[in-house]
Order: C-alpha cells, then sequence, then structure tokens
C-alpha cells in the first residue's frame, strides 16, 4: 500500500508539472496568434501592392482583347479570397478555449454515444486541427515576418503532440 500511495503520488506530481507545461504552450500559442494577427493588415497591404502591380501589367499586356473593368474585378476577387484570413483566426482562438478545457480535465464527448474522449486524444486531435489552420494562414498572407511565426507555431504544435501522448 505504501509503493501504491507512493506511485499515486508521484503521478500526481508529474501531471502537475505536465499540466504546467501545457499551459505555458497555450500562452506561447497566443503569443504566436496574436503577433499573426497584428501582422495582417501589413501583410495584406504588403500583397495589395503587388496585387496593383499585377493588375498593371495585366492591363498593358491585354490591350483591347479583355476590358480593364473585367481584369480588374476578377484580379481583386482573388486577392480578397485568398488573404482573408479572419476564419482561421476565429477557429485556432476557438481551439485555444478547447485546449484550456482539456488541459483542466473537462470531458470531450465523442461521436459515440456517451463515450467520453481521453484528454490525451482530444489535445492530439486539436493539435492536429490548429497545424491545418495554422499552414492556411502561412500559405494565404505569404509573408516573411508571418512564415517565421508559423514555422515556431509548428514546432510549438509537435511539442504539445509529443505532451498530449504522456497525458491519460
Amino acid at each position: 500500500s505504501q509503493a501504491l500511495a507512493a506511485a499515486v503520488k508521484m503521478r500526481r506530481a508529474e501531471g502537475g508539472r505536465l499540466e504546467k507545461a501545457l499551459r505555458q504552450r497555450i500562452e506561447i500559442f497566443e503569443d504566436l496568434a496574436g503577433k499573426i494577427r497584428q501582422r495582417v493588415p501589413a501583410a495584406q497591404g504588403e500583397l495589395q501592392k503587388r496585387l496593383t502591380e499585377r493588375i498593371e501589367t495585366a492591363l498593358q499586356q491585354a490591350g483591347k482583347d479583355l476590358p480593364a473593368g473585367e481584369i480588374l474585378a476578377r484580379e481583386a476577387a482573388m486577392q480578397v479570397q485568398s488573404t482573408d484570413v479572419n476564419e482561421e483566426l476565429e477557429r485556432i482562438a476557438s481551439h485555444f478555449v478547447a485546449l484550456r478545457g482539456a488541459v483542466a480535465g473537462r470531458p470531450v464527448v465523442t461521436a459515440k454515444k456517451g463515450e467520453q474522449a481521453s484528454p490525451g486524444r482530444t489535445l492530439d486531435f486539436l493539435a492536429q486541427e490548429l497545424q491545418r489552420e495554422v499552414n492556411t494562414l502561412g500559405t494565404k498572407l505569404r509573408d516573411p515576418e508571418v512564415s517565421r511565426w508559423v514555422v515556431e507555431f509548428k514546432g510549438q504544435i509537435e511539442k504539445l503532440r509529443e505532451q498530449a501522448a504522456n497525458v491519460e
């Protein structure tokens, strides 16, 4: 009984350290997401500048074959679609809420009737979802500074996945 009590005590201490590490990882995620969110207007401005240059080139090359308005509308629509990252940033923020819940031990119900996912599986799933959203941010913004943060974010996500493997 003493050995069992010592093992339980050790597991609780390890769990406490792991919980602290996971909370710190979430704070790192939030910091990186905040930096990216702040950079979005500048990154979009730089993309807009490149768009203007592309439109000017397209107009010069098109001559009289295509109306200028049609070219502008097509290029502008492609640009707006390719740089809007609000949806990704909102999903990332919602994943942070879910991560905090999983770390706090709030159960997550799976698709199977009333079955609860283990906190480790939940953390791994959320890491996968974060990875997807962060990849999309990097692809859409195509900004060197954002790319650096995306790489850092991915490294932190990998660390979360490693830690999640230790959560029961």
